[in-house]
């Protein structure tokens, strides 16, 4: 495939443009609080927006110590200690790191929470290959309670322990019986027609 060179600009800009669709806060703030990277190359606008929402992230009253904690930590110099040589060689995972830091206690909950998210790429894969496969070899037999029911069981079997699916077979017994009930409450002193 071939593509004259002014439509570079083009595709620049629109990479670009979908990059900003999905890059939030979160994420620079996740790469300001990496110990490897503090935020190195980020650009002024987008560096000010993330020390706004890690500066808010406690609530009115602590900006200004979360500030200056995020400042401490920017200015130590972390970026050639064996810690970030462990982060680099797998050893130590970043939110170990963060939990082991507790010098900066209001940037430590923050991290935390942003580095205990999953990373969602490997999630929406997985969710596409069940999609397809649900649609296609059950679609036609199913109705829509029993796809949504089979798609949480197929994603969530793998934290169900049995004596949880005893119990979900239970209640679904029950569902069934007072359905059941539901349908044949008729009064035997009264003549239907």
């Amino acid at each position: 495939m071939e593509m004259p060179i002014s439509e570079l600009d083009k595709i620049q800009q629109i990479l670009d443009e979908r990059f900003n669709f999905v890059y939030g806060d979160a994420h620079g703030g996740a790469y300001l609080l990496f110990p490897r990277y503090l935020g190195q190359g980020m650009d002024q606008e987008t560096r000010d927006s993330v020390q706004e929402f890690i500066a808010n992230w406690q609530g009115s009253g602590e900006e200004e110590a979360t500030t200056v904690g995020l400042v401490n930590y920017l200015g130590g110099q972390r970026s050639t200690s064996l810690e970030v040589k462990l982060i680099r060689q797998k050893q130590l995972t970043v939110a170990q790191y963060w939990g082991g830091l507790s010098q900066f206690p209001l940037l430590h909950d923050i991290a935390l929470t942003v580095f205990a998210s999953a990373c969602s790429s490997a999630a929406e894969k997985r969710t596409w290959a069940a999609q397809k496969f649900v649609h296609s070899q059950a679609r036609n037999r199913l109705n829509d309670k029993s796809i949504e029911k089979l798609a949480f069981l197929f994603f969530n079997a793998k934290n169900f322990e049995s004596n949880d699916l005893a119990f979900y077979d239970m209640i679904e017994d029950l569902e069934a019986n007072s359905s059941k009930e539901e349908d044949n409450n008729e009064v035997i002193d009264y003549e239907y027609y």
